[in-house]
Formats: structure tokens, C-alpha cells, sequence
């Protein structure tokens, strides 16, 4: 093994009370000559690498997993009795005034509304469900606003929509609504999953809805939660390798584990993602570790030999080209530092 030894140079701290940092350097003296042996003089800043001084904020990237999905899923009951003649497909999308089914060969149709049906709707009724349903029928144009006053009664002009409803739909024009024959939902729905059968009857349908949009739901660690906070920009990291932006649209309550760890999902809103519900992906949150920071790279940080650090700056005025300034040391981030000290942006400081 070649001996090797260690070179140790004492410089002087300007800008602070005199001071001794020790500049280590392992070097191999095995085919040094007797006169190179000496500590040689470290070049002069000009002829070293220098890195301007930046004034920005400090980040580092968090990564947590997520995957895509269209929301919770939700039933959607079929109510009356019937026998079930067909069935929408995982993935369909029911826009109001549309069929979700269809029972004893008759469509029934998905109308908005916060209510589900629970009675026979026609002349004689009187409740919020009537004007539920007079506000689906002037908002589909089955009727105008004009004639038809939306409102808790059950008039003649709501009969002449419910007719006009029935007529272009294929359903008996009887002007009142069975139990059965609509469904109502807040919002138009996609289709998630079927439980039922054709020939079954119209309760066991089974269907389970979401809304139209996809999103990424992530997991976040209890420990994390300061890091993530409803509204930050993201990044989205598809399978494919590919990236889009997102919005951290809420975090929901936590979810505790059976070993105690508690973790909370977020989920993060997108453009169309257009990829299968399921799929992995990598959600990518920019945390600032220090805003608006005084940053330099942390090769540039020289310990000083009674403690703490400081930096070398270019200083044509000294023997050396250079001097020191005593920084303080803030958060460490992909090989940059935040640090206090005499720095100014713009300033360049001495790196290996």
C-alpha cells in the first residue's frame, strides 16, 4: 500500500473575529519529491470552479404512491318490481333523460335530483319530490319555465311534461310517474358495477355509480401531513413514464391500520388522466424546505476548526484571491444548502 498523508492548511477568517479552518486534503505522497513534500499553496481562487450565490427558495420532492380511479363508488337502486331485460355496462356514461335500464321491456330513465323516488308521482301530490321533478322536466326541456311553475304542486302543466317525457321515450303516456320508472341522481353518472342479471328482478340490479372525472387518490404517512396541503400543485408520474400537473383537491380522514400506523388518503384532481382505473402511479409534491433562501452548493461549505462553517469567496485584494465568510447552515437539499451569513445573490463562492 502506498503511504498517503494528510495536508493541512491554516487560512485566516475575514469578516468575523480571526479564526483557523482546516482545509483537508488526502493526498499521496508516494512519488512525491523531497522538495514537493512541503504543504503546497492552494491556486488562487480565479483558477478554481466558482458557483454564483442564488436567492430562491430550497425544495426537495416528496414521492407518494396513488393510484387512479374515478371516486367512490355509490348504489344506485332500481325501486319497483320488474324483471330486469337490460343492463348497462361497467364504464357506460348516463347522461339525464337517458336510459339506465330496462325493465319489462320498458326503459327507465335516470332524471337529476337529490331524492330518490319513494311514491307514485302524478295528479293529486303534493311535496319536494314534485318540484324535484318539475325542475329535472323544464331543465331537460319537457317543459318551460313560463308555463310550468316549479314548485311543490302537482299541476296540469306537470302532467303535459310528464306525457311529453313518456311519448318520446317509449313509455306509456299516462302523465303520472310509477314507481320504477325513473331513477333520480345529482349528477349524470358513469357506470362502475352491475350485480345483476338479465332476469332478475329490478331490485337485485346492483349497479354502483361514480362520477365521470378520474382522479389520483395518494397515501400520505401521519408523520408527512405538514407536507401536503389542500391546493398545492403537484406532479402526476403516469406508467407510462410520462407526467401531468395536479391539484390537491382534499384530504380525507385518516385511516388507522391494524399495527397502529395511520395514514391519510389525498386526492388529487387532473386533467383526463385516460388510463385504467387501478393503474399505479407516483404522485410528486414540491416541499420548500426554505423560502427564498440563501443557497449555495454544499461542496462550497468548509468546517471551520473551532466549529461552525463558511464559504470561499473570490478576493483579488488578499495574497490568496480569496477569503472566507462564516455562514450559518440552514436545510440541506438535492446538494445545495440554505445559509445565512455575508452572502449577497450574485456573489460567487468557491467549490472542489
Amino acid at each position: 500500500m502506498r503511504p498517503r498523508r494528510l495536508i493541512v492548511a491554516a487560512v485566516c477568517l475575514t469578516g468575523a473575529a480571526t479564526a483557523t479552518v482546516l482545509i483537508v486534503r488526502d493526498a499521496d505522497v508516494s512519488r512525491a519529491t523531497p522538495a514537493a513534500t512541503t504543504a503546497p499553496t492552494a491556486p488562487p481562487a480565479g483558477d478554481r470552479k466558482t458557483v454564483a450565490v442564488e436567492q430562491r427558495d430550497l425544495t426537495r420532492t416528496e414521492t407518494l404512491g396513488g393510484t387512479v380511479g374515478h371516486g367512490d363508488k355509490r348504489p344506485l337502486a332500481l325501486a319497483g318490481g320488474g324483471t330486469i331485460t337490460r343492463l348497462p355496462a361497467a364504464g357506460d356514461v348516463v347522461q339525464f333523460g337517458a336510459p339506465i335500464a330496462e325493465v319489462d321491456g320498458e326503459p327507465v330513465l335516470l332524471l337529476q335530483g337529490d331524492r330518490p323516488q319513494w311514491r307514485t308521482l302524478g295528479p293529486g301530490v303534493k311535496g319536494v319530490d314534485v318540484q324535484q321533478l318539475e325542475t329535472a322536466l323544464v331543465a331537460m326541456g319537457y317543459a318551460d319555465a313560463s308555463t310550468l311553475v316549479v314548485d311543490e304542486k302537482w299541476t296540469n302543466e306537470t302532467t303535459v311534461a310528464v306525457k311529453k317525457l313518456q311519448r318520446w321515450n317509449g313509455l306509456p303516456e299516462d302523465g303520472r310517474l310509477d314507481m320504477g320508472e325513473v331513477v333520480f341522481a345529482p349528477t349524470v353518472v358513469r357506470i362502475a358495477e352491475v350485480g345483476g342479471s338479465l332476469g332478475a328482478s329490478a331490485s337485485s340490479a346492483g349497479l354502483q355509480v361514480t362520477g365521470l372525472d378520474q382522479s389520483v387518490r395518494a397515501v400520505v404517512k401521519a408523520s408527512k401531513l405538514d407536507l401536503v396541503h389542500v391546493g398545492d400543485s403537484v406532479q402526476v408520474e403516469l406508467p407510462d413514464g410520462s407526467t401531468m400537473a395536479g391539484t390537491v383537491q382534499r384530504i380525507e380522514a385518516a385511516i388507522v391500520a391494524e399495527d397502529g400506523s395511520v395514514t391519510f388518503p389525498v386526492v388529487v384532481s387532473t386533467s383526463a388522466v385516460d388510463v385504467e382505473d387501478g393503474s399505479s402511479v407516483k404522485v410528486q409534491v414540491e416541499v420548500v424546505l426554505a423560502a427564498q433562501a440563501t443557497v449555495v452548493p454544499a461542496d462550497a461549505l468548509l468546517a471551520l476548526a473551532e466549529g461552525g462553517y463558511a464559504v470561499e469567496v473570490p478576493d483579488a485584494t488578499t495574497p490568496t484571491g480569496s477569503r472566507l465568510v462564516a455562514v450559518e447552515v440552514g436545510a440541506f437539499a438535492d446538494g445545495d444548502v440554505a445559509v445565512t451569513g455575508d452572502l449577497a445573490a450574485g456573489a460567487m463562492v468557491v467549490v472542489p
